[in-house]
C-alpha cells in the first residue's frame, strides 16, 4: 500500500523484492492524485479526501482478506499516507502481519503504535526514489514481509482465555493471577496498563477474543482524568460489560498517574 504519485518508484521497488521472495503483491493506491485512481470526488478538504481514502481502502483490505487474498500488508508512507495506513490496518485481527516502512515523524509512529500491532520500520531518510540507503531499508522490509505468514484463528478454543492487566508495582498480584490460572486450565493474557496495553486490551474484548477480565489495574483512568501519558481513553472498562462476560476490578495503581521528565508534571502535581 502506497500513494503511487509519490511512492510509485518504492513501491514497485518493494513489490519486487517481495515477489523475488515467492510470495505474489498486490499494490494499493492510496495517493491523491487523479490518474487512474478510484478516488473520492466528494472530498472538500484534503483532510475529509483522507479520510474517504482510508475508509473505502479499510473495507477493500478487509473484502481481500475476508476472500483469502491476502496474508500479510505492507506500507510504504510519509507522514499523511502514515496516518492513512494506520486508519486502514486498525481492524485486521490481532498477529495478522501489517508492516509499516516510513519516513514519518517518530511521534506519529509512536501514536500508531498505541492502536494496532504495527511492525514499525522508520527509514530516517526520506523517501525519494531508490538510492544506496532506501534501497537497503526496502529489501530488508520486503524480506522481513515475504518471511511472515498468518493463520487464522480457529473456531472453537480448547481453553477458557482470560486477559489480566499488570503494572510495575502490582507484578506479584498479576503472577499470582496468572499461576493460579494455570492450575484451572486457564489461559491468561497480560495487557501493561500503560494506554496501549489497556486499549488494545478493549478492543480484543470487544471483539470476543476473551471469556473473562481479571482488571488489576486501573491506573489509566486516573491518566485519562488528570492528563496523563498513560490513558487508553473514555471507553476503559466498559467492553466486558457490553460482551456480557464475567469482570473482576481492583483499584490496583489508580493512585499513580504517568508523566515523563520532571519538567513535564504539571503544575498542580509538582
Amino acid at each position: 500500500m502506497a500513494t503511487l504519485d509519490t511512492k510509485g518508484r518504492e513501491a514497485s521497488y518493494l513489490a519486487d523484492i517481495i515477489e523475488a521472495c515467492g510470495r505474489k503483491t498486490i499494490l494499493i493506491d492510496v495517493g491523491t492524485g487523479r490518474d487512474g485512481g478510484d478516488k473520492p470526488a466528494d472530498a472538500k478538504t484534503p483532510t475529509e479526501l483522507l479520510k474517504q481514502i482510508a475508509e473505502r481502502t479499510r473495507s477493500k483490505v478487509g473484502d481481500l482478506l475476508g476472500a483469502g487474498t491476502i496474508s500479510a500488508i505492507v506500507g510504504v508512507a510519509g507522514g499523511r499516507a502514515s496516518a492513512v495506513f494506520g486508519e486502514v490496518v486498525s481492524e485486521l485481527p490481532y498477529g495478522f502481519p501489517k508492516l509499516l516502512v516510513s519516513s514519518a515523524r517518530p511521534a506519529l509512529l509512536a501514536e500508531l503504535a498505541t492502536h494496532s500491532d504495527i511492525i514499525l520500520y522508520p527509514t530516517l531518510v526520506d523517501l525519494f526514489g531508490i538510492n544506496v540507503f532506501t534501497s537497503r531499508v526496502l529489501k530488508n522490509a520486503g524480506r522481513a514481509i515475504a518471511a511472515t505468514h498468518y493463520a487464522p484463528v480457529k473456531l472453537g478454543r480448547d481453553k477458557k482465555i482470560v486477559a489480566i492487566t499488570a503494572f510495575g508495582v502490582t507484578t506479584p498480584a498479576a503472577n499470582q493471577c496468572v499461576a493460579r490460572l494455570a492450575d484451572a486450565v486457564v489461559d491468561a493474557i497480560v495487557f501493561p496498563a500503560n494506554g496501549a496495553g489497556g486499549h488494545k486490551m478493549e478492543q480484543l474484548i470487544a471483539a470476543g477474543e476473551f471469556d473473562a477480565v481479571i482488571d488489576l489495574i486501573i491506573t489509566e483512568l486516573g491518566d485519562e482524568i488528570v492528563g496523563g501519558t498513560a490513558s487508553a481513553g473514555p471507553d476503559r472498562l466498559k467492553a466486558a460489560s457490553r460482551q456480557q462476560i464475567p469482570q473482576v476490578i481492583a483499584p490496583g495503581a489508580i493512585d499513580m498517574v504517568n508523566f515523563g521528565l520532571p519538567s513535564s508534571v504539571p503544575d498542580q502535581f509538582r
